[in-house]
């Protein structure tokens, strides 16, 4: 409960900070600082907990106890980086971002699969460009106590960055329904 929320409190100050400083935004986007406060909260504090400190002990033991952490280390990164945030992680952030937003999870335009589909390569160059030489750094060479406090604070850097990709996103997306709808009018 307390490393949920932690991770709740924590990808909500990112949010707010990118809103605030990075962008420079007049105000809080408070519907966009619920999808990261929800992220935070429930997935990240709640199910990568369980995928870390659980599933990758069981799959990745038998490697760590013959090879040592350094060793396993491009294993777990690899699962991490490469099957675990493609296939579980964006497509959960952007189920979220759907549902909060009101817009369709699979179907049209603005669906939650269209949009990560038209998002992911961008998504998975930031993702990979910060953390897969943290997670690498992490796995090999951080002692097992100190991993949560950097995953941490790696984690507020990759949230900030995240957030505001995903403002860019929002503001690109908007701009083009909104070209849309004027190139109809004049039709």
């Amino acid at each position: 409960a307390t490393g949920a929320v932690t991770a709740g409190v924590q990808t909500t100050c990112a949010d707010a900070f990118a809103q605030l400083v990075v962008e420079k935004r007049e105000k809080i986007d408070w519907r966009r600082n619920a999808i990261f406060t929800g992220f935070g909260l429930f997935y990240v504090g709640g199910f990568q907990y369980y995928l870390y400190s659980v599933k990758f002990k069981q799959w990745c033991g038998s490697i760590t106890q013959s090879f040592g952490h350094r060793g396993a280390a491009p294993v777990k990164t690899f699962i991490d980086q490469f099957l675990h945030v493609p296939t579980i992680y964006f497509p959960t952030f952007y189920t979220l971002k759907a549902v909060v937003e009101g817009r369709p999870l699979v179907t049209g335009d603005t669906s939650a699969m269209s949009r990560y589909r038209n998002e992911c390569f961008d998504c998975w160059k930031a993702a990979w460009s910060i953390w897969v030489p943290a997670q690498a750094f992490n796995f090999a060479l951080v002692p097992s106590h100190l991993r949560i406090p950097f995953v941490s604070s790696v984690s507020l850097i990759w949230t900030i960055a995240l957030s505001v990709m995903q403002g860019a996103f929002d503001d690109a997306a908007l701009a083009s329904v909104s070209e849309e709808q004027s190139s109809n009018v004049k039709k």
